[in-house]
């Protein structure tokens, strides 16, 4: 039953990255895009795991919870299969929305399709580090000098 939880977790966010790097500028990933239907999904199973996982910690023979102030506990935290899906789900939903986050304001900015593609490819995969690529790109972007009409009206 776990097993199959995982890998419908894993599969729900897979066409939405999938739309936003292969296929940016497409009207079905502006649309599919714009809804936050998925969130709702993926917080239900969020939800329903985490009930789950706190009524099998607290049935558990030993009664206290893991320490989540250390590294060893949220260790053992991991170490229980229910625990780490509801930590897994986690991350796949705050990754889903940086990603979403990243498509959109990239498309307001107008940002180059192939940066934005790879962008995205880095937040599907290590999540932060794409939100760090994205933001020091929109940093450096934004100090560059925009040209003058005049320079724009100058025939090359």
């Amino acid at each position: 039953m776990l097993n199959a939880l995982y890998v419908l977790v894993n599969l729900i966010p897979l066409p939405f990255w999938l739309l936003m790097i292969v296929l940016p500028n497409r009207d079905i990933t502006r649309r599919v895009g714009s809804t936050y239907t998925v969130f709702l999904v993926l917080g239900v199973l969020y939800v329903l795991t985490l009930i789950g996982a706190a009524i099998a910690l607290l049935t558990a023979p030993r009664s206290a919870p893991p320490d989540l102030t250390t590294a060893e506990g949220l260790a053992a935290l991991f170490a229980n299969p229910l625990g780490a899906l509801v930590v897994w789900l986690h991350m796949l939903t705050m990754d889903l929305l940086a990603g979403q986050w990243i498509y959109h304001e990239a498309q307001r900015l107008h940002a180059p399709r192939l940066l934005v593609s790879v962008i995205l490819a880095l937040a599907f995969m290590f999540g932060p580090f794409g939100v760090f690529v994205f933001v020091l790109w929109r940093a450096l972007a934004a100090q560059r000098p925009e040209p003058s009409r005049h320079q724009q009206e100058q025939p090359a």
